[in-house]
C-alpha cells in the first residue's frame, strides 16, 4: 500500500473544510491500480448504494467517516473500521463521491434517483425493503437528517435502520417536535462525544434501542462463547435492561427480521465487539 491510513484521513478533513484536497488526492495514488480507480471516480463514478454482501445483505449507503464528516465520534475514532476498509481504495472513494453528492441539490437529487433505480428491480418489487442509511460515516447537520426523512416519507416499502452518534442533532429535532417517518429506525451508538443523550433519546419513538461496542475486541463473526458471555454481562451492567450479542451478520439474529430495525426488540441492547 503506497499511502497511509493518515494521508487519507488528512485529504478527509481538508474536504470537510472545504481546503484543496485534489492535489493531495492526486499525489497519493502512486500505484496503478489505485490510479486507475481514481480515473474511474474521477470520469464515471462509483455505485451510490451498494447491494449487500454475506455480512450485510441490505441496500447500503457509506459516506467519509472521521473529523468533520462524524460530529459525534469520540473514543470510536480509536477503533473505527471504516478507516481499516480504506486498505481497499474503491471504498474510500466510493465514500467520497457519495458526501460530495450530500452536498448539493442536484447530488441528492441523484442519490435519490439512484435508490429508486434499485427500488424498482425485480428482485424488490412488491415487497418492503431493508437500508440501511451510514454503514460509514454519520449524519453531519440536521439538513442532512431531514432529507433521508423525507426521502423514507416518500418510500414507505422501504424499513430504513441507522447506528448513529450525531444524537445532538436527533435530540434538537425531536425537542423542537420533528415527526419521523415510521419506516425509520435509530439505534443508539456508543463509543461518541453525545453518550450522555442516550436516556433521554430512548423513549423517543423512532429509536429503537442501543447498539454497543463492548470490552472485547475481534470479528463478531468469530467471537467465542466466553467472549460472548463476558458481552452480555458488560452490557446489563453498564445499561441495564435486556441484552443479544449481534451475530455479525445482518439479518440473521432472528426469524422475524433484523433486531435493529424492529419495535419488538425496542430498549433491547445489541452489543458487539471493538472491530
Amino acid at each position: 500500500m503506497s499511502f497511509t491510513f493518515d494521508q487519507l484521513r488528512a485529504i478527509t478533513k481538508t474536504y470537510s473544510e472545504g481546503g484543496q484536497y485534489k492535489s493531495t488526492l492526486d499525489a497519493v495514488c502512486t500505484t496503478p491500480r489505485q490510479k486507475s480507480l481514481l480515473a474511474l471516480f474521477k470520469r464515471d463514478g462509483f455505485k451510490v448504494w451498494t447491494e449487500g454482501n454475506s455480512k450485510l445483505p441490505f441496500l447500503s449507503f457509506s459516506a467519509l467517516p472521521g473529523e468533520g464528516h462524524c460530529p459525534g465520534a469520540g473514543e470510536c475514532l480509536k477503533f473505527c473500521y471504516s478507516f481499516k476498509g480504506w486498505r481497499n481504495f474503491a471504498p474510500f472513494l466510493r465514500q467520497f463521491q457519495n458526501s460530495r453528492l450530500l452536498d448539493t441539490v442536484a447530488g441528492r437529487r441523484f442519490i435519490v434517483s439512484e435508490l429508486d433505480k434499485q427500488l424498482a428491480r425485480r428482485k424488490y418489487a412488491g415487497r418492503e425493503v431493508d437500508v440501511r442509511l451510514y454503514v460509514d460515516g454519520d449524519y453531519r447537520n440536521k439538513g442532512e437528517i431531514r432529507f433521508w426523512m423525507r426521502v423514507l416519507r416518500q418510500r414507505p416499502n422501504v424499513r430504513a435502520y441507522c447506528y448513529s452518534k450525531s444524537l445532538h442533532l436527533f435530540k434538537e429535532m425531536h425537542t423542537e417536535g420533528y415527526k419521523f417517518p415510521e419506516n425509520f429506525k435509530l439505534n443508539l451508538s456508543t463509543g461518541g462525544v453525545y453518550d450522555g443523550l442516550h436516556n433521554e433519546l430512548a423513549s423517543a419513538p423512532f429509536v429503537r434501542g442501543r447498539f454497543a461496542a463492548g470490552p472485547v475486541h475481534g470479528s463478531p463473526l468469530h467471537i467465542t462463547r466466553d467472549q460472548k458471555v463476558t458481552l452480555t454481562k458488560w452490557a446489563k451492567s453498564e445499561f441495564g435492561g435486556k441484552a443479544i450479542v449481534c451475530p455479525g451478520e445482518c439479518g440473521s439474529c432472528t426469524k422475524i427480521g433484523h433486531i435493529c430495525g424492529l419495535d419488538k426488540f425496542k430498549g433491547y441492547t445489541v452489543v458487539i465487539p471493538k472491530h
